[in-house]
């Protein structure tokens, strides 16, 4: 197979290096901000030099050759110009295994470079060359001409041919399709430059035939049905993910091991820790929040007695500021559950408790809120460290998030969370990485303790909760159980189905990155339950219940291989809520996990597995699972 990086550059053909992920060589496919671009990078004609070109990739596609291309391998820093019709435009990046994220600022043609606050643009962008040495696996975001959209993966089946998927999400007339079904490809053709596929579209066969240039995919369908063809191409997408079929253990592991650096650098500006963290103590020892109603939906033992006392805490980190500034400061608010009973050999059980929207620190530990986990765990036991998630100030978010409150629980003290970013530039860390990187810190604060059990260390959350639950579990591998309920959508479903902006990134897709399966993957092998409700409105129109979610936790599994018994999908009745399935909980609610009876085909086409709601009654409640050990 030929290396891409390998094509001739600006008219003259250049042998390169071997691609690494300590230098810039090969071909990279950037974001800048909205604005699709190819930059090719080469070594240059002397030892430790670089030459390279950028080019659009929408008509009419002009190639511009590279200025003042620099590349510093200690800070992992590329820097290029690149001189247009009267303007200039210059660089800057970081680079981590492959994927990218910096500035860049735009000038007149005669301007020298401007001062760091001039660089106001966003640039993110990954390595073809470096992250596509294998063929598989493959993922492109499709449209139709006849206005559908949809997602095609492509994969190694374990016989050495190759496995694929197809989902349609939405059409021009219906905005999302929710729970529509997603169907197997058969008689798979690939060679990660052309496709040959069949698809089974309610009995019948269309063939599909396309073609790779750069990150596009198109070609034509055709069906023996009709006469008629459809046109149809797909971008790249998913470009870190695990894919659909298991790895080797040790591939599994180094996969995760890289895609974690890769987030980290994308999401969270490298993951910087707090050069101090003051801690600020707003009230100590203060009895349980007495319960006046039982939620509808909690199914739990309240007879258990609330033997814990609560601390109202305010952790402040300090950060060095990565543009050389002022230092940054970063304020969370906790509400912690210390048990008043002894602690057990080997300390206390920690559960980190983050909460969804309109919720809040508080709300997890009061036993008549819609978020009433934090509460359940500490009945259990458990020391609690709950910590606020919220959202950015109003004039920190774009338009589109003006329909979410300045504050999930202001009377509770969680308010507007700032973003964090350098004096003078809007933040290079996506909203999700900031929640993430709170939900760790917190942790860092409960792990100080003498009394607690560093092995025994689980996050969970409902909704927002449960997407932040999901995350921090994947890129902290100190968690091990993760317990996320009300989040476990198609990325897609959610984008074609309605505005739910909590999960997107700021200056990348994050879908051109990575799903929500790949977060499972990452968790792997340690616990992870998701948790599914048939009456959930969030992400399903009840067409057909829980397809969308077994869809992922399909691909999920794959991520788990040997370990797949560590991974539970919890469905239940209910709707978007948190359930534990208590038999000693006076509801009528059923008592025990419940998982799909079916979770794979049997066999080519057959969508049963999809669509069939059964369960099987697991004689185990989540709190059971979450006292497993790490890694069991």
């Amino acid at each position: 197979m030929s290396i891409e990086g390998a094509q001739p550059i600006g008219g003259y053909a250049t042998p390169m290096e071997e691609p690494r992920s300590d230098n810039p060589i090969g071909t990279w496919y950037l974001n800048t901000d909205g604005v699709r671009q190819t930059l090719r990078i080469t070594s240059g004609s002397e030892a430790g030099s670089y030459r390279g070109t950028l080019s659009l990739e929408a008509p009419p596609s002009t190639v511009y050759p590279l200025s003042a291309l620099a590349w510093e391998p200690a800070a992992a820093r590329l820097r290029f110009r690149v001189d247009g019709e009267g303007t200039r435009r210059w660089f800057t990046a970081d680079l981590v295994e492959g994927t990218m994220m910096g500035r860049f600022a735009i000038g007149d043609i005669r301007d020298d470079e401007p001062v760091a606050t001039r660089f106001r643009g966003h640039v993110t962008g990954w390595n073809a060359t470096l992250l596509d040495r294998d063929i598989v696996p493959r993922t492109f975001d499709l449209r139709w001409e006849d206005g559908r959209r949809g997602r095609l993966q492509i994969d190694r089946a374990p016989d050495g041919g190759f496995v694929g998927t197809m989902k349609v999400h939405a059409t021009e007339r219906n905005a999302a399709l929710d729970e529509e079904e997603q169907r197997d490809l058969s008689s798979v053709s690939w060679d990660g430059s052309t496709l040959s596929a069949d698809v089974d579209d309610r009995g019948v066969t269309w063939h599909y035939e396309g073609a790779v240039r750069g990150r596009t995919l198109s070609g034509l369908a055709t069906t023996t049905a009709s006469t008629a063809t459809v046109a149809w191409s797909g971008v790249r997408a998913e470009v870190l993910g695990h894919g659909m079929t298991a790895r080797p253990p040790a591939t599994q592991a180094a996969w995760r091991e890289r895609v974690r650096r890769q987030l980290r650098h994308m999401m969270m500006g490298d993951d910087p820790r707090p050069t101090a963290t003051r801690v600020t103590v707003l009230s100590a020892g203060a009895p349980p929040i007495a319960i006046r109603n039982v939620p509808g939906e909690r199914d739990d033992d309240l007879a258990r007695p609330q033997a814990y006392t609560l601390t109202e805490l305010q952790l402040d980190h300090t950060l060095d500021d990565a543009r050389g500034g002022p230092a940054i400061t970063r304020r969370s608010h906790v509400y912690m559950a210390t048990p008043t009973t002894p602690a057990p050999p080997g300390g206390y059980p920690v559960v980190l408790a983050v909460n969804g929207h309109w919720g809040s620190a508080r709300q997890m530990m009061d036993p008549s809120s819609y978020y009433w986990y934090g509460d359940g765990y500490a009945r259990r036991g458990y020391l609690v460290v709950a910590v606020d998630i919220s959202h950015r100030p109003y004039a920190e978010r774009a338009a589109l998030y003006t329909d979410l409150p300045g504050g999930d629980d202001p009377a509770s003290g969680n308010g507007p969370h700032p973003a964090i970013a350098s004096a003078g530039f809007d933040t290079d860390w996506a909203e999700d990485g900031e929640r993430a990187w709170d939900a760790s810190r917190a942790l860092d604060f409960a792990l100080a303790r003498p009394d607690v059990n560093a092995a025994r260390v689980m996050v969970t959350g409902l909704s927002l909760g449960g997407e932040v639950a999901t995350i921090a579990g994947a890129l902290d591998p100190r968690i091990g159980t993760v317990v996320a309920a009300g989040f476990s959508p198609d990325l897609n479903v959610m984008t074609f189905r309605a505005p739910h902006f909590c999960w997107q990134w700021q200056h990348a897709d994050v879908r051109e990155y990575v799903e929500v399966s790949d977060y499972h993957a990452m968790i792997a092998p340690r616990r992870l339950v998701v948790e599914t409700g048939r009456g959930d409105p969030t992400y399903s129109n009840f067409r057909v219940p829980f397809a969308s979610d077994k869809q992922v936790l399909r691909r999920a599994r794959a991520g788990f291989g040997g370990a797949a018994d560590r991974l539970v999908h919890y469905l239940h009745p209910g709707g978007h809520t948190y359930r534990v399935g208590d038999p000693g909980a006076d509801v009528d609610a059923p008592h025990g996990v419940s998982v799909p009876a079916l979770i794979a085909p049997d066999g080519l086409n057959p969508l049963a597995w999809q669509t069939d709601g059964a369960t099987i009654q697991r004689r185990v409640t989540v709190f059971d699972l979450t006292l497993w050990p790490r890694g069991r």
